[in-house]
């Protein structure tokens, strides 16, 4: 969520909207926050509470996606490859 705050501080408002967080919220979290970084991790953070399991990383790139934010979309694309490789490393017992 981090990385996508940092990413997209300027567009929260937008990606938001794009996870159907309402209006509402959305003006709250405005309200409560000044940093545009901290307003668009409320937005994911409430995404996520609000959805739980149908909050998906798939859902959130979609929304990415439409915000049309390519250069945040590659940096997240490229953090899931590298939880990805982590997992997948062999657990050598050590």
């Amino acid at each position: 969520m981090a990385l996508v705050a940092r990413e997209m501080p300027n567009k929260w408002k937008w990606l938001g909207r794009f996870l159907d967080v309402s209006e509402t919220k959305i003006e709250s979290i405005k309200e409560e926050n000044e940093s545009q970084e901290e307003r668009c991790f409320q937005v994911l953070r409430n995404w996520l509470q609000t959805n739980g399991s149908k909050a998906t990383v798939h859902s959130l790139m979609k929304a990415i996606q439409e915000v049309r934010n390519i250069e945040a979309m590659e940096a997240f694309d490229h953090h899931l490859g590298e939880r990805h490789r982590e997992e997948n490393q062999p657990d050598d017992g050590q």
